[in-house]
């Protein structure tokens, strides 16, 4: 049905409020005189209601740059496209791989193209990507990054405890020791075997 939003137009201008966005809409204008209106004109296609700019394009594939037990560091490359409004913030998500499930990191924005994101849970696999927003909505999803398990961050092991001589010979020693007290977050694959000395002569 036809609804009517002026009843008296002076001009051959007119700016329709209140629309719904996203809706499609027709429009007809009648002219009128002292003996009447006369037929109608319609609208050659309906027309829908929206921002005149698009949502941004999508941000860069984020990387991680540094990690711990409970948290990953994310930079991203900004939209090569705004769609033609100010980028609001971007929106950080993550998932489980085996939920599949994307959630977002928070219910704030981020002004820049970084952030730390907090209170994951040690040795589970995680995956993020990023939506940017601007005043027409956010964009599609960036890529994913590729599926990463968060972990205490590796280091090389502390020294090796009571290093000690256990046997003697002409030509050669037995060197024994105990294992360090930390593998610095990742397996101990190998020992050195040789080790510098100090030669020392005596006179009898």
């Amino acid at each position: 049905s036809w609804i009517k939003v002026s009843s008296y137009v002076r001009g051959c201008h007119y700016d329709v409020i209140g629309l719904e966005p996203n809706k499609k809409y027709s429009f007809r204008v009648s002219a009128e005189n002292q003996y009447g209106v006369g037929s109608p004109l319609t609208s050659e296609k309906p027309i829908i209601a929206k921002f005149p700019f698009d949502v941004p394009s999508p941000p860069g594939t984020p990387q991680i740059t540094d990690s711990d037990e409970t948290s990953v560091n994310l930079i991203w490359e900004r939209p090569k496209s705004d769609g033609g409004s100010k980028i609001h913030g971007y929106q950080v998500e993550f998932r489980d791989p085996r939920d599949g499930r994307w959630k977002p990191v928070s219910d704030q924005l981020v002004k820049d193209t970084t952030m730390r994101v907090p209170n994951l849970m040690e040795n589970t696999e995680y995956e993020f990507r990023v939506k940017a927003k601007n005043a027409a909505g956010f964009s599609v999803p960036s890529k994913p990054t590729a599926s990463f398990k968060v972990k205490t961050k590796s280091s090389v092991p502390s020294p090796p405890l009571n290093v000690r001589v256990s046997k003697v010979g002409r030509s050669y020693v037995d060197v024994k020791w105990d294992k360090p007290r930390t593998d610095g977050g990742s397996k101990i694959t190998g020992k050195i075997r040789t080790i510098p000395f100090k030669y020392y002569s005596s006179s009898l």
